[in-house]
């Protein structure tokens, strides 16, 4: 499933229908958020989001949303709003394709990895993913090297050069 989330660029459900049209085994159907209800998740399939971000926000902290207006959201605000897609048992994972959702620093968590906190308490598994940088293009498949998952990037980021 591929949630778009931003109400004021059209290009982005553009792009999210496109990888769907593509890859419909892999990103199922799309989804604009705060519009139609959006039903919950099958068990074991992942989740897309798709939308502009900064990774630091109004609020000190990183967002995603709209691309001009004041429409963003935090990660425990998104986790807050669609946590009732995850249904009992879910086996999923996350990946939000939003321009710096992956880019943290020893001073500042990323949107994946905040997002994660509240996700690993309903599923201990789960992985959820971000983009560092900029993101542009389709939706990556889950298995492109743009992904930086959380976990596990959390080592890779620490052992590099400068973080021992």
């Amino acid at each position: 499933m591929i949630i778009v989330i931003c109400n004021d660029d059209p290009s982005l459900m553009g792009i999210a229908n496109v990888s769907a049209s593509q890859d419909p085994d892999v990103f199922g159907a799309v989804y604009q958020a705060y519009g139609v209800p959006i039903p919950q998740l099958a068990k074991g399939e992942n989740l897309f989001i798709l939308s502009h971000g900064a990774l630091l926000g109004d609020e000190d902290g990183p967002v995603i949303g709209g691309k001009e207006d004041d429409f963003y959201t935090t990660p425990s605000m998104l986790f807050a709003n669609i946590q009732n897609l995850f249904p009992p048992g879910w086996s999923g994972n996350v990946f939000i394709d939003a321009c710096e959702s992956a880019t943290k620093n020893k001073a500042l968590l990323s949107f994946a990895q905040v997002f994660l906190y509240p996700m690993a308490d309903k599923n201990p598994n789960v992985h959820v993913s971000g983009i560092v940088g900029l993101s542009s293009g389709l939706i990556p498949l889950p298995d492109d090297p743009k992904w930086k998952t959380f976990p596990e990037y959390l080592a890779e980021f620490f052992a590099g050069p400068g973080h021992s």
